[in-house]
């Protein structure tokens, strides 16, 4: 039987909801009990200025661009909903601080594209085939390490990947904020301004800015089932 979003998605009832709930009602609902009208739209001025000039640095150069992606695909220890959407945050403000180009290779369960219309390119593994010298780099569950975490914060990332085109990263911690704070990389965090998001601000930019855009086969489904709770 071939695969449809309709299959795919009454196949994935739990994590679709999670994942729906996660990035749109919450954030929202966040957004509304902590925040006047003036800072929300702050905020949002902010994130489009901070993914403006990101789209206007990938589109320069762009055919010699280094491409780090985030990976979760079938036997990758991604973790929970939550632990894929940490990873996710950290890995774009990798690749932004890196001017490197973000792409996805997230295809468990199932392809992340099939029920988000993402503005970044999905097709991470076939880049990765075709890329000249890719590697892998994995750091999973580094909250828990204090070491680990300062590593992220002294690591020169630019001259570990220099001879790389292509990485793909398996990554499930909330650890942005440590590479802002990595002394290799803060040239790019000036130039994007990233001291004016608290570590919170920019998780929401990033998943309000990826996240906010259901295929329909998603948002047909979630108005379904919200419907039986009323």
């Amino acid at each position: 039987m071939p695969t449809t979003p309709k299959t795919l998605v009454r196949h994935s009832i739990p994590f679709l909801l999670l994942l729906f709930c996660a990035t749109r009602s919450e954030t929202r609902s966040y957004l509304r009990l902590h925040a006047n009208g003036s800072e929300t739209h702050s905020l949002k001025e902010k994130g489009d200025d901070l993914f403006a000039l990101y789209r206007g640095t990938i589109l320069a150069n762009d055919s010699k661009r280094k491409k780090i992606a985030y990976t979760c695909g079938s036997g990758d220890l991604c973790g929970g909903v939550g632990d894929r959407l940490k990873g996710f945050a950290s890995t774009f403000v990798l690749a932004l601080l890196l001017d490197a180009e973000f792409v996805v290779e997230w295809t468990s369960p199932v392809p992340i594209d099939s029920f988000f219309k993402m503005p970044v390119m999905t097709n991470g593994e076939g880049l990765r085939k075709s890329a000249k010298n890719a590697t892998t780099w994995s750091l999973i569950d580094a909250h828990s390490s204090s070491m680990e975490l300062k590593k992220l914060r002294m690591s020169n990332f630019r001259e570990l990947w220099r001879s790389n085109d292509f990485i793909s990263i398996h990554l499930n911690g909330a650890v942005w904020n440590h590479f802002v704070m990595n002394e290799h990389l803060v040239d790019i965090g000036d130039k994007y301004s990233l001291n004016r998001f608290s570590k919170r601000q920019l998780f929401e930019v990033v998943m309000k800015y990826y996240f906010s855009t259901p295929m329909p086969a998603l948002q047909n489904f979630v108005v379904r089932e919200a419907a039986k709770f009323r």
